[in-house]
């Protein structure tokens, strides 16, 4: 049966028609005049290099001598993409991102335009941000008719990586005046997503015997941006699942995002692969080849385990670490939406920076989400919750020196404490009540170093690995042999779109210089998840992708799974507090772990000199390995169990030695295949074995 998505107040049609979260401040005119403009081309691709044109009028009062006009682009505009700030310069026309105004008359004709443009790289606000970039305009003599039109050029440049519509405000400020800039313009445009590219298929981890179940199939252009219209008609089918595949046939035009529904006929795991077939001309040579149409697609979904029955605890899949725009790093906005109905995430939190995430842009700095900000933000919350459907928590995140926290509540109350305010994480702890928020440190080995230099033509760069150890500059690694035990602080975010935290080991191919999304290195010492077990701390473990675009939960950059009774916002706190979690680079693999009859979180009290353990793993493709790895009192680590070149399941009981006093222990797994150049591992939260007395 094949349903689109219902339209809901806040559907994922919001992603596209995402407003600015804060587009003026208190100090601002809120009423606009009577001129408004456009941006040309009318159609802007997603990435697409080409020259922009922006044409505005100054309003019915003109412009005079003395007056500064400021012509905001939003910060998507400025990177190419995250982490790389796009060179903006108004010096060389024949350079790439070249920056120009014009004035032209009535008449259309070119008038002389006497003023200072610059490039301004504060907010609206006041404040330094890695992207922005505001042409400001100060005019020193003449004066500018309201019927004259000014004309922005940016030329050979990148346009936005992330699809959806947005607004270009344009103010003026009136020396003499105490109220602030007054707005002039707000041009609203759209960015279309580019090509079809991907294709994903998002499936629940657990269906019941007879009942019916629904299945997403998303289609995506290569930067991640789901298709909006079709270019072409295309033919969607979703084998595995039921006796007969899953299909159904989208015409040119429609959204490429359908829900299909299924009914398990008996128990199994099930393991949904999903294909999407251009209808159209795919000869090589072809307009429709040339473009990436009409090949074949095809993407494999995490496992289902067909049940009569519900487990008392069940998986459910979230991504507890992204920013958009909010963030002075980040950009894009209606990540909300994107969680819920692009990325098919049960539980999902954005954790904006509370300040300025460490010494990056200079002074000027102020809080990193504002009041208003804030406020809306806790309003999303509360209007995606939908227990049993989607959860939200609210959260943000905290950069500490002494190490990046995200912070998430129980509730809707709690406020945004900035580092300048908490100074260390014992003091963020100070502020917060127990029971009611918890702390989750993420890359926790990580070196920062100074961004590779700009290339000389636009595009959307990458970043080199093996970054040069003479850029490299600090970063807020955690030193776990001095750090404190809190209740607090019960798990670590183990992987991230910046690479694995599990242990020092540069040349792993999820290290930070290998996956090479950022500029860092790993830091040698006792910062990782094995040295906080090593040093008896008992945490468990989450994975999130730390995306800066407003793209939660992408398939290769983390994802936490929590085993709970029900999908709720409590429910979810509770199993994170708890460390009933696993995480995974983003893959939805099924993972139990247990000693003792001891769930992965837990800990057992053992008497005898024997522990009794059971793995079970179920994957979407062939595992290169599963094992069972641990330390002891002494610190000396072991893999206690190993299983090679696996299929699809893994269910084993297995038994060990048990330490002297105490030891940490918990399952990993890889599998053969890798996902977007990166492999796909998953790992549980430890047990921790303790000699009863």
């Amino acid at each position: 049966m094949l349903k689109f998505l219902p339209p809901r107040p806040t559907s994922w049609l919001f992603y596209v028609v995402a407003a600015p979260l804060a587009m003026s401040t208190a100090s601002m005119v809120a009423a606009v005049q009577d001129s408004q403009g456009s941006l040309v081309p009318e159609r802007i691709e997603a990435g697409a290099i080409a020259d922009y044109e922006l044409r505005f009028s100054p309003g019915a009062e003109g412009l005079g001598r003395g007056e500064v006009l400021s012509v905001d682009f939003p910060k998507a505009w400025f990177a190419e993409p995250f982490p790389f700030v796009k060179d903006v310069q108004i010096e060389d026309p024949t350079a790439p991102h070249y920056a120009s105004i014009q004035l032209i008359s009535s008449r259309g004709k070119e008038k002389r335009l006497r003023g200072q443009l610059s490039i301004d790289r504060r907010s609206r606000r006041g404040e330094m941000e890695r992207f922005r970039h505001r042409l400001r305009l100060e005019l020193d003599g003449g004066r500018v008719r309201p019927d004259d039109t000014f004309v922005v050029r940016f030329a050979n440049t990148t346009a936005p990586v992330v699809a959806g519509q947005d607004v270009i405000v344009v103010s003026k400020r009136v020396p003499g005046e105490g109220d602030g800039p007054r707005i002039v313009a707000e041009i609203e445009y759209e960015v279309a997503p580019a090509a079809l590219a991907k294709v994903r298929v998002v499936a629940p981890s657990e269906a019941l015997v007879g009942r019916e179940s629904r299945l997403t199939v998303v289609l995506f252009d290569a930067l991640d941006n789901p298709i909006t219209s079709l270019r072409r008609a295309v033919s969607l089918s979703v084998a595995g699942v039921t006796s007969s595949p899953l299909t159904v046939d989208l015409a040119q035009g429609e959204p490429g995002l359908v829900e299909l529904s299924f009914r398990p006929r008996r128990p199994s795991v099930a393991v949904p692969v999903a294909t999407a077939q251009t209808v159209g001309d795919s000869a090589p040579g072809s307009a429709a080849s040339a473009r990436g149409e009409g090949a074949t697609l095809t993407a494999i979904g995490g496992p289902i385990r067909v049940l009569h029955r519900k487990r008392p605890l069940q998986v459910y899949w979230g991504d507890l670490h992204s920013h958009s725009r909010i963030s002075k790093d980040g950009i894009g906005a209606g990540d909300f939406a994107y969680a819920r109905d692009v990325s098919g995430l049960d539980f999902f939190a954005s954790t904006e920076h509370s300040g300025d995430d460490g010494p990056l842009f200079g002074e000027g700095l102020g809080p990193g989400i504002a009041p208003e900000e804030w406020s809306q933000i806790q309003e999303r919350v509360r209007d995606f919750n939908e227990p049993g459907e989607f959860v939200t928590l609210l959260g943000y995140e905290c950069s500490l020196r002494d190490g990046h926290h995200n912070v998430y509540f129980r509730g809707l109350d709690g406020r945004p404490i900035p580092e300048f305010e908490a100074g260390t994480i014992e003091g963020l702890w100070d502020l917060l009540e127990e029971g009611q928020a918890l702390t989750v440190p993420h890359h926790l080995g990580i070196q920062w170093a100074h961004r590779p230099a700009a290339p000389g033509r636009p595009g959307l760069r990458t970043m080199p690995k093996m970054v040069p150890l003479d850029t490299v500059v600090g970063g807020p690694a955690i030193d776990w042999q001095g750090a404190d035990a809190n209740a607090l602080r019960p798990a670590l975010e183990i992987y991230s779109g910046h690479g694995q935290s599990e242990f020092f080991a540069p040349e792993d191919l999820l290290a930070h210089e290998q996956v090479a999304w950022t500029s860092s290195r790993s830091a040698d010492g006792p910062h990782y998840a094995r040295d906080a077990w090593a040093a008896g701390k008992i945490l468990g473990v989450v994975g999130g992708s730390d995306n800066h675009q407003a793209q939660p939960g992408l398939p290769s950059f983390g994802l936490t799974a929590v085993l709970a009774p029900e999908l709720s916002r409590e429910a979810v706190f509770d199993a994170i507090a708890a460390r009933r979690t696993y995480a995974t680079t983003g893959t939805r693999l099924l993972m139990d772990f247990k000693l003792e009859d001891v769930q992965m979180g837990g800990e057992a009290a053992v008497s005898t000199r024997k522990v009794r353990g059971r793995a079970e793993v179920f994957s979407p493709s062939k595992m290169r390995y599963a094992e069972v790895v641990g330390v002891d009192e002494r610190g000396e680590w072991t893999t206690v169990v190993r299983w090679d070149e696996l299929d699809l399941e893994l269910q084993q009981n297995f038994d060990f030695r048990r330490p002297e006093e105490w030891g940490a222990y918990y399952l990993r797994v890889e599998l053969e295949d890798e996902l977007d150049g990166r492999p796909v591992r998953g790992w549980t939260s430890p047990v921790w074995i303790r000699r009863s007395r």
